[in-house]
C-alpha cells in the first residue's frame, strides 16, 4: 500500500501527539549527553550566520538604531551593578591594570578604590564616594595612598558596613 505525502504527515502527526511524553523525554536524555556537539554546533552556526548574514544584520542596526538604542538604554539602567563592573574592566584595561577583583560588593554610591598593594593594580574595595574623595591620592605617589589605604582598611573592617 502506498501512502500519500498527506497520509504519512498525518500518519507522523498523530504518532507525534500520542508520544509527547516519550519523545520529550528522548529529547531530554540527548539534550543533556550531546552538550559539547551542541556547543560546537551553535558555534560553527554562529560564525556561519554572522558571514552569511552581514548585510541583513547592518541593515537591521541601520533601520533600527532608535529601538535598539532605547533598550540598551534601558538595559544599563536595569542593570547597575553590571554596568559599574563593565565600567571597572574598561578603565583597567586602559591603565593595562588588568580586571579588577573586588573584596566586596558595589552598593549606590560607591566607587572603586585600587589598593595597590605589591603593585598589584587589581585589588580594590568599593568605598562610599564621599569616602573617596576625602583624601586626594594617585597610586603614584605611596604617601597619599598608605593614607586612603588605612583608612579604607578601618571603613572595611567595621561591623556596620
Amino acid at each position: 500500500m502506498v501512502q500519500t505525502k498527506e497520509e504519512r504527515y498525518l500518519q507522523r502527526k498523530k504518532y507525534r501527539e500520542e508520544n509527547k511524553d516519550i519523545l520529550k523525554q528522548q529529547y531530554n536524555n540527548w539534550y543533556k549527553e550531546n552538550k559539547d556537539k551542541r556547543k560546537e554546533y551553535n558555534k560553527e552556526y554562529s560564525i556561519e550566520y554572522r558571514k552569511n548574514n552581514k548585510n541583513k544584520r547592518k541593515e537591521y542596526r541601520d533601520n533600527n538604531k532608535d529601538s535598539i538604542n532605547k533598550k540598551a538604554r534601558e538595559w544599563r539602567y536595569n542593570n547597575p551593578e553590571k554596568m559599574k563592573i563593565f565600567g571597572l574592566k574598561q578603565y583597567a584595561e586602559r591603565k593595562e591594570w588588568g580586571n579588577p577583583e573586588p573584596l566586596n560588593n558595589w552598593f549606590e554610591g560607591s566607587h572603586f578604590h585600587h589598593l595597590h598593594v605589591d603593585s598589584n593594580h587589581k585589588i580594590g574595595i568599593f568605598i562610599p564616594e564621599e569616602l573617596h574623595r576625602s583624601i586626594s591620592h594617585s597610586y603614584n605617589d605611596q604617601e597619599s595612598m598608605n593614607k586612603i589605604n588605612n583608612i579604607v582598611i578601618k571603613w572595611y573592617g567595621d561591623d556596620d558596613n
